[in-house]
């Protein structure tokens, strides 16, 4: 092979595997994804900080860097203007208007706990009332939920006072004051509705869970609600709250991406989430509730992304598949853009093969002219020979040939020159 075929063929392997490495980076989780995390010390954060110590272990291909936000509207906000590649929503709070979801972290049910001297029916009830409030980091979004259930029945927002009153001082408050119910949004167990529950029963008495028999309507009325059936006892046993099967309403924290993300990165990301669910469930106890979206539910709120619905129904081995072809299709890259670039190399290595014929053999037709040339003959076949090695030169053609052939006519040249002037000086 001679070496400017070589050079060629070898940038040729050279941009066939940059290719193949494009198509590699692009068709695989990779690189650092940027998450919310809500405000500090949140349940949000602590999940993320759960997160990014597992991916650490489990892929260190990918990792996460977490972004502090204010609340649930920034974390939306930030996923809709792009600046970030993944976070936690709530399906209720203004989620964003390009998310759509990886998993669901948890179901939190808007519970409004009658107290027993209220005897409050239905939301109707309310009217005129206090509630209670817990102070938290998403207060704002729990009261703009409370609204929408008053709106959907027909009851004036303002005709309804609130309290806002911290965790800690729940009982204390609910002794001294005359309210009518308690408003919580939160998870079923430990740590959630069923100590608030607990807090009322000890304070004034077990409270009564308000059900929903319409919650399937409300559902439809108000966008990123959803109707939960709760068994008997879900927060509360002895007394059983509630006492019997109840439909509420609920709404869902997730994890959301943009539809733009690939496919293959969604599902790769669900993936690793659900399957390492034990080590997150080590790190922080919540996420037993991390559970996959139905891949045949729709729904215009955060709908499944469909390379997590490709994943959760097509299965492990499929997904597995599925990203073995990303490798075949860089591998099949590199073999088609490197065949191709070896043939156009062949072809050039053969147009340049030819020009260098054709420039020897020029020096060597330069030099037989020169042999009996007269005096003003070699001038001009002396610009001809310039001429020609001055191409050569541009074309960086350094064979030993033409090495050879160059050296000829400019012996040739010399020899010529020596013998005019001989005559000349002899004339």
């Amino acid at each position: 092979m001679s070496r400017s075929l070589f050079y060629s063929v070898t940038a040729g392997v050279l941009v066939a595997a940059c290719v193949a490495g494009i198509a590699f980076y692009l068709g695989s989780p990779h690189d650092r994804l940027r998450i919310t995390a809500g405000p500090v010390g949140g349940a949000a954060e602590r999940f993320v900080a759960a997160m990014i110590a597992v991916a650490k272990k489990q892929n260190p291909l990918v990792s996460f860097e977490p972004v502090e936000t204010g609340s649930l509207q920034d974390s939306s906000a930030l996923l809709d203007a792009r600046k970030v590649d993944l976070a936690i929503v709530r399906s209720d709070a203004s989620p964003p208007a390009n998310g759509q979801t990886i998993v669901i972290l948890r179901r939190d049910i808007a519970a409004i706990l009658g107290l027993p001297k209220s005897k409050v029916e239905g939301l109707a009830g309310l009217s005129g009332k206090t509630v209670i409030m817990l102070a938290s980091r998403v207060q704002f979004a729990d009261e703009a939920l409370l609204d929408a259930l008053l709106g959907y029945a027909n009851v004036s927002p303002q005709s309804v006072s609130r309290m806002i009153v911290r965790p800690e001082n729940l009982g204390k408050v609910l002794r001294e004051k005359s309210v009518a119910a308690v408003f919580a949004v939160g998870p079923v167990g430990a740590g959630g509705l069923s100590d608030i529950v607990t807090t009322i029963t000890k304070s004034v008495g077990a409270p009564t869970l308000m059900a929903f028999d319409n919650a399937d309507a409300i559902a439809n009325s108000i966008p990123g609600t959803e109707s939960l059936d709760l068994a008997k006892g879900s927060l509360r046993i002895h007394p059983d709250i509630p006492d019997d099967s109840t439909t509420v309403v609920a709404v869902t924290y997730r994890l959301a991406a943009p539809f733009s993300m690939l496919n293959l990165h969604a599902g790769a990301i669900a993936r690793a989430i659900l399957t390492a669910k034990g080590k997150l469930m080590e790190a922080y106890p919540q996420a037993a509730s991390i559970e996959a979206p139905d891949p045949d539910k729709s729904s215009t709120v955060l709908p499944i992304h469909p390379g997590v619905a490709q994943y959760l129904s097509s299965g492990e081995q499929s997904f597995l598949d599925e990203a073995q072809s990303y490798f075949y299709a860089a591998a099949m890259v590199f073999s088609v853009v490197g065949s191709l670039w070896a043939m156009v190399a062949r072809r050039l290595s053969r147009k340049r093969d030819a020009m260098e014929r054709n420039r020897i053999g020029r020096l060597i037709q330069i030099a037989d002219e020169a042999r009996g040339a007269p005096k003003q003959d070699l001038s001009r076949l002396s610009g001809e020979l310039h001429k020609t090695l001055s191409e050569i030169v541009e074309a960086g053609m350094s064979d030993p040939t033409t090495a050879l052939a160059a050296s000829h006519a400019e012996a040739v040249f010399a020899a010529r020159r020596q013998t005019v002037e001989t005559e000349g000086r002899s004339a």
